[in-house]
């Protein structure tokens, strides 16, 4: 991981879940997120996320 999780959390905090990854990713862009932080969520697992909390858990899975 090249970030922090709480930077992650962050960058996601309007996320409105159910997401998929690629949600995740385009919500980072349009937030403006550090490279490493969109290298942080491009790195995750390409499913549904369905709560902050299960992010959390694979970034720290990383």
């Amino acid at each position: 991981m090249k970030s922090s999780v709480a930077s992650v959390q962050e960058t996601l905090k309007d996320t409105e879940y159910p997401a998929e990854k690629r949600d995740l990713v385009l919500h980072a862009k349009k937030h403006h997120a550090s490279g490493n932080v969109l290298e942080d969520i491009g790195n995750l697992p390409d499913k549904v996320y369905t709560s902050a909390a299960k992010v959390d858990k694979e970034l720290e899975n990383e």
